[in-house]
């Protein structure tokens, strides 16, 4: 059994605990019988442990000095008894989970155990260690039996626990109607409401508990074979009441606002790609083009116990960040509503898929990922919530495509944190200590791990690959007639770069550095095609500022590195008028080139000043300033880090919303 390592280091309980109570005028010897048979069954034996729970009940008075217990106060023994048996001395969680069972009266003091837990004072964490519960022969709407004779028989005599058991009582009815409006219809765990499957049984010739009663409000139950005193007590092993409780034990019925799931399962798989390999992403009607270094599959599956309650629709789903771009494979039946697909459409980096729950069924999400796991960004990270039991979790990360590249591995980790706040700032200062160990490790590059009997958590997976030589260099090897280019500024974007080629551009694209530069907002083009609005007035700015990069010692500033042909450089040339183009390759960092030149573009003397102050003098034009946001950021947020840090901030107060003039011709 593979149980999730506490944030402390210490292992994670191994037990279940199944804790029997029984009901009026009775004791822990009614389930004599059906504690037999479980204490030889080695399918039960090897994974629960069976206790009982005793309070005082008679049939008659008891003696002046005493009284019997009522039935609020059996169940706040209960609930001291639930806090020591799961927690112990030490406050160590002791069983992984518990399940009630009460007979008769014992499941109405089951039933006001849970509603004291649920007060102020009352304890979550028992609740959250609670798994089920089920009733034999429980008088939920009371007991109609010999009404007439308990009622002389009891006249003259106070007894708390026989008056709690009469038709319809009202200590009965107050604790059935909070546990249907705090349980049965809770929706949430939480200290006024928490979500615990119940299961009835009843006897189909149990002449003191009729099935109306049994049932109650619960929405789940079956007739046994048996009457009052025999429903809950098996001859053997093959009778329906073994039969059925114990595939209860293994398979709880569900509740109706909580998932049952057999298995939650998340593979990945992530590849080496040549370093500024190009991708175009399309996403509804928008293009994009993706600079990535590696390439992963996701596959997220679910299976769905066959006794699943929940109909709410169960999501699978996956979001990159840093630029990448994820495609969903939606070719499985799903109930994805609109506009969860329309949110994939606008961003190219979330996908939701929506499935039906239907007891047994399985579903799966298959997506392929472009640049989600980038240096810095290698981890996978995922909320469980508070709105599932999973039977099993599992995971695997198959790196095996590095190793076989030669690259150096750091092992994944994974991290399991018990609880969920639901916050993803808590989540991003998270200390990772104490990793759970894999089940299995393949030499060639395959984590594998199991949990099992998870409630809640966030999971955090984390690993690093290095090249095994020069682990910050790409080299560079330029055949004749080509070039190396630095792009500082709008040629961060790839579909401006392409525009400027006049072709499609499937070369090298690499983060680069040149030591001894600065990068500002000082080189000036002469204006006629662009203007702005300034009030009632179109105002034309006689010059329009660009980027441009300064020789600076001690400054380093970084772009991209792209490689041009002849013809491709002759087009750049035409483009950057107004610049030099600047033998770099001794300054060049993150790269090395072979064969041939890199090249930046210098702002030539007369066309460099200071921007005005006025953008009646000169002006920035906003188009431009977006394509440089999108350009960097799509290469990350370091690149966007160091780009800020090498760059003049942008003169606000001379951007403007530039518009092509109608009078002029498109260039």
């Amino acid at each position: 059994m593979a149980v999730p390592v506490r944030d402390d280091g210490t292992p994670g309980p191994t037990r279940r605990l199944i804790l029997f109570v029984h009901g009026f005028n009775s004791s822990s010897a009614t389930w004599g019988a059906l504690r037999r048979l479980l204490e030889h069954d080695r399918a039960i034996t090897s994974e629960f442990d069976v206790q009982e729970f005793s309070y005082e009940t008679a049939l008659g008075a008891l003696p002046v000095a005493h009284r019997l217990p009522r039935l609020t106060e059996a169940g706040q023994s209960l609930g001291a008894r639930l806090q020591s048996e799961l927690f112990g001395g030490d406050g160590q969680t002791r069983y992984i989970d518990v399940t009630l069972v009460g007979h008769s009266m014992g499941g109405l003091i089951i039933q006001s155990c849970l509603l004291g837990l649920l007060t102020p004072s009352g304890s979550t964490r028992t609740l959250d260690q609670i798994r089920q519960v089920i009733l034999f022969a429980t008088p939920n709407m009371g007991s109609t039996t010999l009404g007439r004779i308990r009622a002389v028989l009891f006249a003259f005599t106070d007894n708390p626990q026989e008056r709690a058991l009469r038709l319809f009582s009202e200590l009965s009815t107050q604790i059935h109607q909070g546990i249907r409006e705090r349980v049965i219809y809770a929706k949430r765990r939480a200290r006024d409401e928490y979500p615990i499957p119940f299961y009835c049984f009843w006897g189909r010739t149990d002449a003191i508990v009729l099935p109306e009663s049994a049932l109650g409000h619960f929405p789940a139950g079956e007739p046994l074979p048996g009457d009052h005193f025999a429903v809950h007590a098996p001859r053997d092993t093959t009778a329906p009441a073994y039969v059925q409780f114990t595939d209860l034990l293994r398979h709880p019925h569900g509740h109706p606002n909580v998932w049952e799931v057999e298995r939650f399962s998340t593979t990945i798989t992530v590849s080496p790609a040549p370093a500024g390999s190009l991708v175009t992403a399309r996403h509804g009607n928008k293009e994009r083009v993706v600079v990535h270094d590696n390439v992963a599959t996701i596959r997220r599956a679910v299976t769905f116990s066959r006794r699943n309650s929940c109909r709410e629709p169960f999501v699978l789903k996956y979001g990159t960040r840093n630029g990448g771009w994820v495609v969903p494979n939606f070719s499985g039946t799903h109930i994805t509503p609109p506009d969860k697909l329309r949110l994939y459409d606008d961003n190219g980096c979330d996908a939701f898929y929506e499935v039906a729950p239907e007891p047994g069924s399985s579903a799966a999400l298959l997506i392929k990922v472009y640049k989600g796991f980038d240096q810095g960004q290698r981890d996978y990270h995922m909320h469980l919530g508070r709105s599932a039991y999973y039977r099993h979790v599992d995971f695997s990360v198959d790196l095996s495509a590095y190793r076989s590249a030669g690259w150096d591995i750091v092992p994944p980790q994974l991290y399991f944190h018990p609880s969920d706040p639901g916050d993803h700032a808590l989540c991003a200062q998270r200390v990772h200590v104490n990793p759970d160990p894999p089940v299995h490790v393949d030499p060639a590059g395959i984590w594998k791990w199991e949990l099992d009997f998870v409630t809640e958590g966030v999971l955090d997976l984390a690993w690093d690959v290095r090249p095994t030589a020069a682990p910050d260099l790409s080299t560079i090897h330029l055949q004749p007639g080509e070039h190396a280019v630095i792009g500082y500024g709008s040629l961060f974007s790839v579909a401006s770069l392409e525009r400027t080629l006049g072709r499609t551009y499937q070369g090298p694209f690499l983060p680069v550095s040149l030591d001894g530069w600065r990068r500002r907002w000082n080189v000036w083009m002469s204006n006629a095609t662009y203007e702005y609005r300034d009030g009632d007035r179109w105002m034309t700015p006689p010059r329009i500022f660009y980027l441009n990069v300064e020789p600076r010692p001690g400054s380093s500033v970084n772009g991209v590195l792209f490689v041009a042909n002849d013809s491709d450089l002759a087009r750049l040339d035409a483009r950057e008028s107004i610049y030099d183009r600047v033998d770099v390759t001794s300054q060049l960092r993150g790269a090395t080139v072979h064969g041939g030149a890199a090249w930046v573009y210098q702002g030539k003397p007369e066309f460099v000043s200071d921007p005005p102050a006025s953008p009646e003098h000169g002006a920035v034009r906003r188009t431009y300033v977006d394509i440089l946001d999108a350009g960097f950021r799509s290469m990350g947020p370091e690149f966007e880090r160091q780009y800020a840090s090498s760059t003049d901030p942008v003169p606000r107060s001379i951007v403007i919303n530039d518009v092509r003039r109608a009078d002029v011709g498109s260039t």
